[in-house]
């Protein structure tokens, strides 16, 4: 029975071989070398699989599938070449060509022309392929084991291969279980699948530790012990998506089958496991509770617990915000924690500690959250992440002190305040406190809020804001609300809604101006509004800011301070509040810049605690006002950029000088920099001073592209990429790509100019260009290429075809030859032969995408350049049409000389019966002699074929129908050549049959455009005359159906109307074919 099911999970090591490229390295044996376990490097592991999980997650492809297919063809194909293994004799030979072949096998092998080798050939040969894939994701394949409403089973799989000719698979299972948070404690059935499906989990990970897996998590850290498969994982608040828990095993051999065997032997035994528990239907916890051991009982019943205490804290409902009392929050019904408790306990802690006496002075009274936990969780009643919960949500600062703790666990140690204080708290410090515990509820609100944020969920982000926002107590604390104005703004600008956001950023903004991040976001979105004057005023003022920060400190950036490389930088996306809030420059600047300390990485050992905390976060803070100083210097050029821009469209005369002198003097003004002039270079804005003398260049503004000169007379097109690191990253990789785009073309000789501006490349990630995503700047792309074009490229482009059709002399067509060697592409589009087509296109594309995004100020220019490069296109095309009727006039009077309308039958006979077998005779002998006699006869040829047998007269035509012929009037030309579909028709009385040929092209399947496919069309009347045929057909692509009828109504004959043939063309539209007929017209 075992054998039985396992046989199905044979075709894994063969697929497996397949995709991971590996095949029988080594043959194997009876005695194979043993698996040896790996263990592997989970840290590593951990952080190359994080951001991979949600991919891996959504983008597995379902591992049944797989097994349908191979039980559908690959499984037919096994038995049959199991079969063949077991022939012992000629006669089990017959009967196995008997039952999975045919009797002309049977007839062959019998007579010796086939011999057992190849007909094992031919079976090797017949060895069907899976169409079912994996999906791979990084490094890993990824397939689906299991997955039902509430489980998810995923396998991830990767290969290595060492220089010792061994080879390491692991093999790592993820666990995901779906989160059931509505009212699932009163729906008995869906506990009951929720506990179902978590002990097929918590089973086949106790199968899987049997067969070595590791039961550590990815994720390192502190684990609670306990088993981690029966109750699902729910992920934190703004965690990112991870499984609930992971098995991982690495095996390790020469021969990578033996590794492919095992994980075989493994995924059947899951099966069963699944398959077992599947079928109960009465499976519940509370049928098999009584038959847990005490052990499990007890973790089940506080695991309930616990759950519980977390949903109604994470999950309490926001319309009860009123509700709540003032200085105590509410957790499950029969758990209250005020934070006056919290003080309590530290008081208590402290009068233990001195009572016993057993900690030195300095540390009495001091506790993590663990260890007061610990210490009284007989009083608290709470669970203990609930009780993290309330402690970092209550404002305990004010009552509590707090230091870094040194010893194993790290942390942070906390003990109460009136100890070391110099004065007691004041009544209004006090009433500060207590109202701060009025908005708890409010600041876990935002928590989750922040949680949606983080996973780009905004919709739900601005649900939870906005219905906060209505309660009059968070006005209370300023930057609370501020911060709850700029998320809803953010979330507003992520949707697209930039009038929602930058009413709600406004908001804040008008409380609190300090606020930098508040500011960018308002800058972002008046640069979407295209408010550009009031972007450039407040940048000026972020500029303003940091310089007086700066000046009121009397300090200069010391870079050898502000480089080191202790500090990862990118984890700070926001200037630190603190510098705008406490003045923390003020305070402590002083200290940074004294000769006495070291420069370099900071240990805590070196100096005391307080010191270096001080040193590192002015470190940090140093460090962020420098990135986004850098960032307001550069993002006022792109305003500047923005601005010159709009005024070259309104023609405001005016208002290009002033911006053209402000950016001028903002340029000179930048090598005077006294944080910028040591760690900027000049290559990293000159892109920008290249974009304002090419766009005054391209629009004819002499004297303002003059005026650029003498300020940088030595700068002409830039496509340099910035040099300083920040200026990398984020919106300024897309500036620089925008900028290196259009230089481009400012720069660009018309006269030279050998391709469209047809916009095929902004598309296209360049190793060192990043991708333009913002929307306007990819509308000025189109709309600098499409104005282009019509302005220069065109004109120069008419010009160019009036000289090449004054030129043309067709007399040098005098030849077959010349016939099929001049290439005169009329309608193809490909991208290098400057069809005058893709003018519009770039112009259509730019109109459309404008008025897409509603850019108003470039709707009206777009609609006059698609105007005018309709016109000119029209003039264009009138000249290249009138020099391609000259050429196909000349050409079809060089092949009309030697056309003869000829039919033909030829009669073949075969007499003696091959020795070489079926196959050979009709794919070599027959099929050479057809090609032989195509090559020398023209005109319309049939043939009748005798054979040597006349019972194999239908397997002959059955074969020979399924053959491929070629034929062409001159060699090697790969668009005229013809494919000829043999037909054949049985003639009874003469023991013979008849082949008749059609002669085709199938652009179907060539993959061509519409438009390549009417070139070929050219070259295949070429070529249809050439072999003097009557009529030819072509099969199109359906969905051109409609295009190929509006060409052949009209087009096609404009194009080829002549004096030497006339072109008749019908439909057969069952088959997607139209023939075109041919006839020679005679004249007196």
């Amino acid at each position: 029975m075992y054998k039985q099911g396992y046989r199905k999970y044979q075709f894994l090591t063969e697929y497996l071989a397949k995709i991971f490229n590996t095949g029988e390295e080594t043959p194997r044996t009876a005695a194979p070398k043993k698996n040896i376990i790996v263990d592997p490097n989970l840290e590593s592991l951990s952080r190359e699989l994080k951001p991979l999980w949600n991919q891996l997650k959504e983008n597995s492809y379902d591992f049944s599938l797989i097994q349908e297919d191979y039980i559908k063809k690959f499984g037919p194909w096994k038995e049959k070449y199991t079969t063949f293994h077991k022939i012992k004799n000629d006669q089990d030979l017959i009967n196995f060509l008997e039952k999975y072949f045919s009797t002309w096998m049977k007839l062959s092998f019998k007579s010796k022309d086939i011999s057992k080798k190849e007909i094992f050939s031919i079976l090797k040969h017949e060895k069907p392929a899976l169409s079912s894939s994996h999906t791979q994701i990084g490094k890993y394949k990824n397939l689906l084991i299991f997955k039902n409403n509430q489980f998810q089973l995923n396998l991830h799989l990767r290969l290595k291969k060492y220089k010792t000719n061994t080879s390491s698979l692991l093999i790592i299972f993820s666990f995901w279980f779906k989160e059931i948070h509505e009212n699932w404690h009163a729906n008995l059935e869906l506990i009951n699948d929720s506990y179902k499906n978590s002990m097929i989990a918590y089973i086949i990970a106790k199968k899987l530790i049997v067969l070595n897996y590791e039961e550590k998590p990815l994720e390192l850290g502190n684990l609670e012990t306990g088993n981690q498969f029966l109750t699902p994982n729910y992920p934190r608040l703004g965690e990112p998506i991870k499984p609930s828990n992971y098995m991982v095993l690495e095996i390790l051999n020469e021969n990578p089958m033996n590794l492919y065997e095992e994980l075989c032997l493994q995924l059947y035994q899951i099966e069963n496991i699944i398959k077992d528990y599947n079928e109960k239907n009465d499976f519940s916890p509370y049928s098999h509770f009584e038959g847990l051991t005490s052990e499990l009982q007890k973790f089940l019943i506080k695991g309930k617990e616990l759950f519980l205490q977390a949903e109604d804290l994470l999950h309490q409902s926001t319309t009860n915000i009123e509700g709540k009392k003032s200085g105590e929050i509410k957790g499950s019904e029969e758990s209250k924690l005020k934070f006056e408790q919290i003080i309590a306990f530290f008081k208590d802690a402290l009068e233990r500690d001195r009572r016993e006496k057993t900690k030195l002075p300095e540390d009495q009274g001091y506790r993590t959250k663990n260890q007061l936990y610990d210490d009284y969780k007989e009083e608290i009643h709470i669970s203990k992440p609930t009780f993290y919960t309330y402690f970092d949500n209550l404002s305990l600062k004010s009552y509590l002190k707090v230091r870094k703790k040194f010893k194993t666990g790290g942390g942070n140690e906390f003990r109460y305040k009136d100890i070391t204080s110099e004065k007691d708290l004041d009544l209004e410090e006090i009433e500060i406190v207590e109202s701060s515990h009025d908005l708890l509820t409010e600041r876990l609100e935002l928590q989750k809020a922040l949680s949606y944020y983080n996973n780009n969920d905004y919709q739900k982000t601005i649900e939870i804001l906005e219905l906060i926002l209505t309660s009059k107590k968070l006005h209370s604390d300023l930057n609370l609300y501020c911060t709850y104005l700029y998320y809803l703004g953010r979330s507003y600008f992520k949707k697209g809604k930039y009038e929602e956001a930058l009413t709600n950023l406004n908001k804040g903004y008008m409380k609190n101006k300090l606020l930098y991040n508040v500011k960018y976001a308002l800058i972002n979105s008046y640069l979407y509004l295209h408010k550009y004057e009031d972007a450039l005023n407040l940048a000026d003022e972020i500029i303003l800011g940091f310089r007086n920060i700066l000046r009121s400190n009397d300090m200069s950036l010391n870079l050898d301070d502000l480089f080191i490389n202790v500090i990862d930088l990118d984890a700070f996306r926001r200037i630190h509040p603190k510098i705008a809030d406490d003045d923390m420059f003020s305070k402590f600047v002083l200290l940074i810049n004294k000769p006495q300390l070291r420069r370099g990485p900071f240990v805590p050992r070196d100096l005391p605690q307080d010191t270096y905390d001080i040193i590192n976060n002015n470190i940090i803070s140093l460090k962020i006002l420098y990135k986004k100083y850098l960032a307001s210097v550069y993002l006022k050029l792109e305003i500047l950029r923005r601005l010159f821009f709009r005024a070259v469209l309104e023609k405001k005369e005016d208002k290009i000088v002033e911006v053209v002198d402000v950016f001028l003097q903002y340029s000179k003004d930048l090598f005077k920099d006294p944080i910028l002039y040591k760690t900027v270079s000049f290559e990293d804005y000159e892109n920008y001073v290249s974009y304002f003398r090419g766009l005054s260049k391209l629009f004819k503004l002499h004297k303002i592209e003059e005026k650029i000169s003498l300020e940088f007379p030595n700068v002409g097109k830039s496509d340099s990429y910035p040099r300083n690191y920040y200026l990398q990253k984020d919106e300024f990789s897309q500036y620089y790509t925008c900028l290196n785009y259009l230089n481009e073309i400012f720069y660009s000789d018309p006269e030279r100019r050998e391709r469209i501006f047809s916009l095929f490349g902004l598309e296209i990630r360049f190793p060192k260009k990043g991708k333009i995503s913002e929307t306007i700047l990819q509308a000025e792309y189109y709309f600098i290429g499409a104005y282009a074009n019509l302005n220069y490229l065109m004109d120069n482009r008419i010009r160019n075809e009036e000289e090449i059709n004054k030129n043309l002399d067709v007399s040098t067509i005098n030849s077959l030859e010349r016939v099929f060697m001049k290439v005169d592409d009329f309608h193809s589009r490909w991208h290098g032969n400057k069809h005058p087509i893709l003018y519009i296109e770039a112009a259509q594309k730019a109109f459309d995408y404008c008025k897409e995004h509603e850019f108003d100020y470039l709707i009206n220019w777009t609609t006059n350049i698609l105007k005018e490069t309709l016109e000119k296109y029209e003039i264009i095309e009138k000249l290249r049409l009138k020099r391609r009727i000259q050429i196909i006039n000349r050409k079809l009077e060089i092949l009309s000389k030697d056309y003869k309308e000829v039919s033909e039958n030829i009669t073949l006979s075969f007499q003696m019966e091959p020795k070489e077998g079926f196959k050979h005779f009709v794919q070599i002998r027959l099929k050479r002699e057809l090609e032989s006699i195509l090559r020398e006869r023209m005109g319309n040829v049939t043939f009748t074929i005798q054979l040597f047998n006349p019972e194999l007269n239908r397997d002959v035509m059955k074969a020979i129908m399924n053959e491929t012929f070629h034929r062409d009037t001159v060699k090697d030309r790969p668009r005229s050549y013809f494919m000829v579909k043999m037909i054949a028709e049985e003639n009874e009385l003469k023991d013979s049959f008849i082949l008749k040929l059609t002669h085709m092209r199938d652009f179907e399947r060539e993959s061509g455009g519409f438009s390549e496919d009417l070139d070929k069309i050219t070259w295949v009347i070429y070529n249809a005359i050439g072999l003097n045929l009557a009529s030819f057909e072509i099969k199109i692509d359906p969905a051109n159906l409609t295009q190929y009828q509006q060409y052949f109504k009209k087009d096609f004959k404009t194009e080829y109307e002549n004096q030497y043939f006339e072109f008749y063309v019908s439909e057969n539209l069952n088959e997607d074919q139209f023939i075109i007929h041919i006839k020679r017209l005679v004249f007196s």
